[in-house]
């Protein structure tokens, strides 16, 4: 945020949060402004923890105005290095052997799963009918939005239609590929591909280590911290690192104290996934489609434990951190008193 403070200048990166009145407009800022390049620096935009949302705006700007074009072709921007010296003298004739001044075209992979997937199908039919067909379907789509990343070659998407054609016409797999920045065409722009996603292989061999980590999971501090750190680094495979955290070898005939230790591993990933390491919010996002189910366990326990105070020790242990959860606002205040529901009835209730 700016102006910023002496403390905050010493951090050594530039960060702030911003709220939204609606889940909509927030989504649209995310979708946006990822990946965008700011003075030379590449924006990375996630999910925030969640606020209580005010009355009215506390800022308005009825100005906003379009992202203006570079005058390159696919929105290619100029390193910032060199824009004050070369923005404006470099022609279509130039030639852009010198790296530092030729525009950069930044691949993003769409964030809307709908758009990617209709990429991918037209991608495959150019393929294996040619251009006429691309052609073809411009002049049925013409003035579509679904397809407009066929037309506008100043959005992400038509920059990553065009890199995934040239792509896989050139040896990629769909979703394997060369990550090396290149020339797609001469006097051109230079491409910078979006970097892999989590490969089967690496994801394979993270599952076994987990699984080994949370066989030998205690109470100690050590213990949780580590395991935590181990799945805050490997935050790509958010949704099968959620998933096997809440599910291997847990249910209500776990030893207690081991279900203890692994809600105080879920909170610790949960506190921490707002970290400036790649791809820790979307833990946040990957906890909360199992944090129901994952409670339901907790709650049948509970009921079937026969001696009241050892009930009562395992409830406030969960709900300790509950409490915790929504001082720190982590998820809103409805979907927590959902999660500690069960715990308020009698523990022999059934």
């Amino acid at each position: 945020m700016w102006p910023r403070k002496q403390e905050e200048i010493g951090r050594n990166r530039n960060s702030g949060f911003v709220g939204f009145m609606d889940r909509k407009s927030a989504d649209m800022a995310l979708k946006e402004m990822d990946g965008f390049i700011l003075l030379g620096y590449e924006m990375k935009v996630c999910w925030g923890k969640y606020v209580p949302i005010p009355p009215k705006p506390i800022f308005e700007n009825g100005n906003v105005t379009k992202k203006p074009s570079t005058g390159f072709p696919f929105s290619a921007t100029i390193p910032t290095e060199v824009q004050s010296s070369h923005l404006g003298m470099i022609t279509a004739s130039d030639k852009l052997d010198n790296y530092s001044q030729t525009p950069e075209v930044h691949v993003i992979i769409p964030h809307d799963i709908r758009i990617k997937k209709l990429i991918h199908r037209t991608v495959e039919y150019v393929i294996r009918y040619g251009s006429k067909f691309e052609e073809l379907l411009m002049a049925k789509e013409l003035g579509s939005q679904r397809y407009k990343f066929l037309f506008d070659s100043q959005i992400s998407d038509h920059a990553y239609y065009r890199w995934k054609l040239y792509s896989l016409l050139n040896g990629d797999q769909l979703d394997s590929w060369k990550t090396e920045m290149f020339y797609m065409f001469s006097e051109g722009p230079i491409w910078i591909p979006p970097p892999l996603p989590y490969s089967d292989n690496v994801r394979r061999v993270a599952t076994g280590r987990l699984c080994k980590r949370l066989r030998k999971l205690d109470m100690t501090r050590g213990s949780i911290a580590r395991t935590m750190v181990f799945a805050i680094e490997r935050a790509e495979a958010s949704d099968q690192i959620a998933e096997i955290i809440t599910k291997y070898k847990f249910d209500s005939t776990t030893d207690k104290k081991s279900m203890i230790a692994r809600l105080y591993l879920v909170s610790d990933i949960l506190n921490n996934s707002s970290a400036p390491v790649s791809n820790a919010w979307k833990l946040r996002q990957s906890f909360e489609k199992k944090l129901e189910a994952f409670f339901e366990v907790f709650v049948t326990s509970y009921r079937e434990i026969d001696a009241r105070l050892k009930a009562e020790q395992f409830r406030r242990s969960v709900l300790t951190v509950l409490a915790i959860w929504e001082s720190l606002l982590v998820f809103p205040t409805e979907f927590i008193s959902k999660l500690a529901l069960g715990f308020f009835q009698n523990h022999l209730d059934v």
